[in-house]
């Protein structure tokens, strides 16, 4: 039986420019400069050693003491092999601390590295073992936010576009700097917008009714999310396939 004998934790700052003005994600945020992440190792009694990524940004402190005061106790000793009972090990006990934040992000480092370690043990890759056929991801570029200044956007889209992007994803929230992306980029090509929350579901309507009158083409079914909650004046219902649930949706 091959035991988790170690757990350690190395936090990454990576800087990088905007490209921009320099404007947070959130009013409350100052300008994101440094890609923050806490990457996990987990080695086990058999040789092997796992992989695995928490998200950093602001919350990367948390991340990486959730891991190593409350997670890393918790799986010292256990069977690595079986990923979802370590998994539930934790969060059942756990589930006070919150069900997002860093205490899932934490569990999503000791998945992945669990993950990884699996793969290694069986000698494929992990796409493999959960069923994947080999075939391509699609990739794509995702902008920061330039505060609605519509020639930093139009300037940094197609500078992703240059680089063999055809799908970019904006960080704006106003219908100029959509447009801006859009005019930037051939008709094929795919903008996509992530707001981070800032409107109503009255204000959300209203843009929605805005885009669509302009015919402003959003990428895939993002299309007909907008669609129905502007005939509706409310968000599609969970479940939906036309609702797209970001990184930040942890569990239900």
């Amino acid at each position: 039986m091959p035991t988790i004998t170690k757990i350690e934790t190395i936090r990454v700052a990576l800087p990088f420019e905007t490209g921009g003005p320099r404007h947070g994600m959130r009013p409350a945020l100052g300008a994101w400069l440094k890609m923050e992440s806490v990457m996990l190792r987990i080695e086990t009694s058999d040789g092997l050693e796992g992989w695995g990524e928490a998200f950093g940004h602001v919350m990367a402190p948390g991340a990486d003491a959730v891991l190593n005061t409350v997670v890393a106790p918790l799986l010292l000793g256990k069977d690595a092999r079986e990923i979802s009972k370590r998994i539930d090990e934790i969060e059942r006990p756990m589930h006070g601390l919150g069900r997002a934040g860093p205490m899932m992000y934490a569990l999503s480092a000791v998945d992945i590295a669990l993950w990884d370690l699996a793969g290694k043990r069986a000698g494929m890759p992990v796409f493999r073992m959960l069923g994947g056929d080999g075939g391509g991801l699609t990739r794509y570029a995702s902008l920061m936010r330039y505060g609605g200044d519509c020639d930093a956007v139009a300037e940094n889209v197609a500078r992703a576009r240059g680089h063999g992007f055809t799908t970019i994803k904006l960080h704006e929230n106003t219908v100029p700097a959509f447009r801006a992306a859009r005019q930037a980029v051939n008709p094929e090509d795919n903008i996509c917008l992530d707001v981070n929350c800032p409107w109503t579901v009255a204000e959300a309507r209203a843009i929605a009714q805005e885009i669509l009158v302009r015919r402003f083409p959003l990428a895939g079914r993002a299309g007909l999310a907008a669609g129905r909650l502007c005939r509706h004046g409310q968000s599609p219902r969970r479940g939906c396939p036309d609702l797209r649930r970001g990184k930040h949706d942890h569990s239900a």
